[in-house]
């Protein structure tokens, strides 16, 4: 992608108006979120050990509490498992800056290109997660009325949650938290050992309706545990981020709730117990690892560009994020009231 060229010194409206002072302080940018990523287990793999990757789980079988009469040899039983595949993918991005806006632009915009290239691959990452957690094969709707997206028309709701933790629980699912005691502290209380529950934004205020939602300012510590934690209810610890996949006019026809062209913008949210996702990444550069994760600047002339007219700064790194337990994950599918209370 390219980024915008001013060759003339023509800051900042077009207008070559000299009177304009560039100040070179750039001025803030919204971060990018790490919000699902945190749920997943990691792996790492090292580099020339193929593209396919398999992971196991071995299963506890079910108990048989029948005695075993003296002399009797019990029959073995046989070990269960599960194999989840996935394949390691390549990823790329690449800005391009013009020789005059990187000569004569007293905005530094390589440097500019370099840490936006950084927020660009997190959201990229984050993204890769989204859409995995959206393949989970258990799914629900906002109501037991409700069957399929196209007919989502309302917004979360307590008892539909505790529907799937229950399930989890069920399941054996681990939850990320344990109980944290109170403290004396005013305004704040106890909170439950939670799973995680990831959604978008503009749900927010639907979670606050929901009777004893502790905000993250009521919990015992009185602050976020990241960025995107927004509060907890009972046994789910809630995260919203911006990033979040939005259904644009995919549920029913409202007029009450969020909507695109008359029909419900539905809402995936992602309710998980630990290990439901593993994300794998190769071994090499960057943070940890980070997927082989290179940045680099490429100004030098050669055959496409013989007189070094372009700066490009490019990054490519590997990637991979699988469901790794259907039993242990849900998307739930809502709508977002269009004007809370």
């Amino acid at each position: 992608m390219a980024q915008a060229n001013f060759p003339q010194q023509n800051w900042p409206n077009g207008s070559p108006n000299p009177q304009y002072l560039a100040l070179k302080e750039l001025l803030d940018t919204a971060p990018a979120y790490e919000c699902i990523m945190d749920a997943c287990d990691e792996r790492t793999v090292s580099r020339q050990m193929g593209a396919n990757v398999n992971l196991r789980r071995y299963f506890t079988p079910a108990v048989d509490a029948t005695p075993t009469p003296e002399g009797v040899q019990k029959e073995p039983r046989a070990l269960a498992f599960e194999d989840f595949t996935g394949t390691m993918l390549r990823y790329t991005e690449r800005f391009q800056v013009t020789r005059y806006d990187y000569d004569l632009n007293p905005y530094d915009a390589v440097k500019a290109g370099q840490d936006r290239l950084r927020q660009l691959i997190i959201s990229t990452r984050e993204r890769v997660r989204w859409n995995t957690a959206l393949t989970l094969a258990n799914v629900i709707y906002n109501s037991t009325a409700v069957t399929a997206i196209n007919q989502v028309n309302g917004p979360v709701q307590p008892g539909r949650l505790q529907v799937i933790i229950r399930a989890i629980r069920n399941a054996k699912g681990e939850v990320f938290d344990q109980t944290v005691p109170g403290v004396n502290k005013e305004g704040t209380s106890p909170t439950e050992a939670c799973y995680n529950v990831y959604s978008h934004t503009d749900l927010e205020p639907d979670w606050r309706a929901f009777p004893d939602f502790q905000t993250c300012a009521e919990t015992p510590t009185g602050k976020p545990k990241s960025l995107c934690h927004f509060g907890n209810f009972q046994n789910a610890c809630v995260y919203t981020t911006p990033e979040a996949i939005i259904l644009k006019g995919a549920g029913a026809a409202t007029t009450t709730m969020q909507a695109t062209a008359g029909a419900a913008d539905v809402y995936p949210v992602i309710v998980l117990a630990r290990h439901a996702i593993t994300a794998i990444k190769l071994a090499g550069e960057g943070k940890g690892g980070y997927g082989n994760l290179g940045i680099r600047v490429l100004d030098d002339a050669d055959k496409a560009d013989p007189n070094n007219n372009w700066i490009d700064i490019v990054a490519s790194w590997y990637d991979l994020a699988m469901v790794t337990s259907n039993d242990w994950g849900y998307v739930w599918y809502v709508a977002c009231t269009a004007n809370p209370g």
